[in-house]
């Protein structure tokens, strides 16, 4: 798929299709568990709602994953998702902001939704 027209305007932009613009040449199964994962969650966001629908997604994801420790081979097609789900979140992220202040504060909340999804380490306060 192309790139949004620039003459869209942003908040007329769905996130499908700045996810799809993004994904092109990424492996077909990757792919597909990333559009599933947000159209899981965030079916009808456009690209003002990248950061929050994309981490909300890969939260969504990890929380089983997390729960069942995911140390088995076979979640490592769930993890890499997950992992691009983060990325795309932070691309939308740095596209969206207009300081490198703005991208460290806002990036700080979206690691503290990840990190809320994961497990306490033993020995964690």
């Amino acid at each position: 798929m192309d790139e949004p027209d620039r003459a869209t305007p942003v908040h007329a932009v769905r996130l499908a299709d700045w996810v799809d613009a993004r994904l092109e040449g990424v492996e077909t199964e990757l792919a597909t568990r990333v559009r599933s994962a947000i159209a899981d969650v965030a079916p009808d966001a456009t690209v003002l709602d990248a950061p929050r629908a994309l981490i909300a997604a890969a939260v969504t994801q990890l929380e089983p994953l997390a729960t069942d420790g995911c140390t088995a081979r076979e979640s490592a097609a769930d993890l890499l998702a997950v992992d691009a789900l983060v990325t795309l979140a932070c691309e939308a992220l740095a596209d969206a902001s207009t300081s490198v202040d703005d991208i460290a504060d806002r990036a700080t909340v979206m690691i503290r939704a990840i990190a809320a999804t994961l497990p306490a380490l033993d020995g964690a306060a």
